[in-house]
């Protein structure tokens, strides 16, 4: 079976990723989350971005995310899991949005991750933390 690794390192050091995590972030012209980048959606960047979820530097960082979860005895991530995971990773990406909103992602988030499933695969869960991450970069710049 799957095995958890350790807990996850909380040093971020990418100059982008900080910048992510910067709580005056959004206080300035557009919010990070509708800004979008068209230059991240060509096809060269489309595989470019598929190919980085097999990538080992990534696929060891989502493991580390994954310890994160509440994990069942048959491996799998329960609703209450991943809704309060979802929410602590709203408060810190999406600070100004209200409780009913966050809500609101978390089910919304939930049923397009967990395929109609009542849990989520070990699968499921790093698809779920590959697009959150995929999302939430700046670049292809697999350090980041």
């Amino acid at each position: 079976g799957y095995v958890l690794p350790a807990k996850p390192s909380t040093t971020i050091t990418h100059s982008n990723v900080l910048e992510l995590f910067d709580k005056d972030r959004d206080s300035h012209g557009t919010p990070y989350r509708e800004q979008g980048d068209p230059t991240m959606y060509t096809e060269e960047a489309l595989a470019k971005r598929r190919q980085l979820a097999n990538h080992p530097g990534v696929v060891r960082t989502i493991d580390k995310f994954l310890a994160l979860f509440t994990w069942t005895d048959h491996e799998t991530v329960a609703r209450g899991s991943y809704y309060d995971l979802h929410r602590r990773i709203v408060n810190v990406l999406l600070p100004h949005v209200t409780t009913v909103e966050a809500l609101s992602l978390a089910k919304a988030d939930w049923e397009r991750d967990c395929e109609g499933n009542q849990e989520l695969s070990k699968e499921q869960a790093y698809n779920a933390v590959f697009q959150l991450i995929d999302i939430w970069t700046a670049s292809l710049d697999v350090a980041e």
